[in-house]
């Protein structure tokens, strides 16, 4: 049984303080944990979340760890939502060109505000993604429209969807690693995407909780950094719990695309 954890890797963009980042490694340093940093593109900053992480962070990201991709299909304040496949299309390898000018190959990827489109399984397949886990099953994001909404989503395995629809399996070789939820709906009538600094260790224990009975995969995700003013918890001390929790029940942390490679191996959607 596998977990991984996947950062979206925001800051400067979306988080002025770089202090979690070091507070991330450090809390991954002592439970030997490796994560998936997936690196922010958007419409109108392209690069700069690569160039600082070239120049301050990825010299401290050990090999074991991952490198991705998180292409955001608006602008750096969450406007101008694109949804146009031929230009989302532009935004995906253009984001891929960037991290390829600092050495970076991803094979792994979370669109921004989980507002991936069945259009995009095309070029992140072209371009040499193996896995995306932006779909958090039954979780709505927000109204905005370029917020994801899963609400319709049953799976919580791995699977492969099918190229005109997320909510379907296919034949797809992009293989869809959903992020963990809770298995009940909340007051707004959807559920609850884990995320360690929006759940907290209580509010992460329950979502678990649900995965560790039937579940042998599990994808949890976080971001770099919090938002100044919002209710949030620090995600080294949520991941000081998560981790030992899970390894009690007999899970093992890996990165996302061996999530997928150990998937396949146990024969994937016919396993």
């Amino acid at each position: 049984m596998y977990a991984a954890i996947s950062i979206d890797a925001e800051v400067p963009i979306s988080f002025d303080a770089p202090g979690d980042i070091s507070k991330i490694l450090a809390a991954a340093e002592r439970n030997s944990v490796p994560l998936t940093w997936l690196i922010y593109s958007s419409i109108t900053r392209p690069e700069d979340v690569a160039r600082y992480y070239h120049d301050h962070v990825m010299h401290r990201i050990p090999g074991s760890h991952e490198l991705g991709l998180h292409v955001h299909f608006d602008d750096h304040r969450l406007e101008n939502y694109e949804a146009d496949p031929v230009k989302r299309r532009e935004l995906i390898i253009r984001g891929f060109n960037v991290l390829q000018k600092y050495h970076v190959k991803p094979t792994s990827h979370r669109a921004g505000c989980w507002c991936l489109q069945a259009s995009d399984i095309t070029v992140l397949e072209e371009i040499g993604v193996l896995v995306d886990s932006s779909p958090c099953t039954r979780f709505r994001s927000g109204n905005h429209p370029g917020h994801g909404d899963w609400r319709g989503l049953d799976f919580r395995d791995p699977y492969r969807p099918s190229y005109s629809s997320l909510f379907e399996k296919g034949d797809a070789k992009l293989t869809i690693v959903p992020v963990c939820s809770s298995h009940e709906p909340n007051a707004h009538g959807w559920c609850d995407c884990g995320y360690l600094e929006y759940r907290g260790w209580p509010g992460m224990k329950s979502i678990l909780d649900g995965y560790v009975k039937d579940k042998r995969f599990i994808s949890i995700g976080t971001h770099d950094g919090r938002r100044a003013g919002a209710q949030s918890y620090p995600q080294a001390e949520v991941m000081d719990h998560v981790v030992p929790y899970l390894r009690q029940r007999g899970f093992e942390f890996t990165t996302l695309t061996q999530i997928r490679n150990f998937w396949l191996r146990g024969g994937g959607d016919h396993g």
